[in-house]
């Protein structure tokens, strides 16, 4: 179903005599951008951005978004039955808080809010990372996994994706740290998986970053952690 303000773009461009293409280029986009989204693609949370900064005089349209955020967006994040098989094997209170953070994405966006995944079990931090880039991919979300021992890692595509996910971060390269660090301190969203291991930490400040922009989820427990971390817990 076509979200309710595209609908209502949909209106402004025919009381302005506007084609679809013409529509699509004002908010920056390719001319088949308005076909793309009635063929079923969702929308990105760059697209949001761009409505509300063109069209965010306009009280309608403005209150649609929300709509969309609030109302539209959750009833349509319920996942598909590959989403469902990466999360069988996780504790009831990890699988939802995953798919929470990934129908609220637009507002822990935002917020800068990310995830600080731990577990024991290896495979399942690699299913939980394998969700979250599905899930958030498929609703329209720019996802960059990183390594922790990735070399020449791109500095722009690491600060200007949607969401960054770094896997084993406690085992990630000082040039890995850096680049999460930065990109903290622009309140851009991080997801990191660690395997509960927590060595001695010698950068206070990136443990403070971290504990203060991620919500600790374990993936052992039937109960997931309390969302603020302590200085302890942080992986350095």
């Amino acid at each position: 179903m076509l979200p309710l303000v595209i609908r209502e773009l949909e209106s402004v461009a025919r009381a302005a005599d506007w084609s679809a293409a013409v529509l699509g280029e004002r908010l920056g986009f390719g001319r088949s951008w308005l076909s793309n989204l009635r063929s079923g693609r969702p929308l990105s949370t760059l697209a949001l951005s761009r409505i509300s900064t063109g069209f965010g005089d306009r009280p309608r349209v403005r209150d649609l978004v929300w709509h969309y955020l609030t109302v539209e967006l959750p009833h349509s994040a319920e996942g598909t039955p590959s989403e469902a098989r990466l999360l069988a094997q996780l504790p009831p209170a990890a699988q939802r808080t995953l798919q929470d953070y990934v129908t609220h994405f637009p507002f822990e966006h935002l917020a800068g809010r990310g995830l600080l995944l731990v577990s024991r079990v290896p495979r399942r931090l690699s299913e939980a990372a394998r969700y979250l880039v599905a899930a958030n991919e498929a609703r329209g979300v720019s996802v960059l996994r990183l390594l922790p021992r990735a070399e020449g890692a791109d500095r722009h595509s690491v600060l200007a994706t949607h969401l960054l996910l770094v896997e084993r971060f406690d085992e990630a390269t000082p040039a890995v740290r850096d680049l999460v660090y930065e990109r903290l301190l622009i309140h851009r969203p991080v997801v990191a998986t660690v395997t509960g291991a927590h060595p001695s930490s010698d950068a206070p400040d990136l443990r403070r970053a971290l504990r203060g922009a991620t919500d600790r989820v374990s993936l052992d427990t039937s109960t997931s952690a309390s969302p603020r971390l302590s200085s302890s817990e942080t992986p350095e």
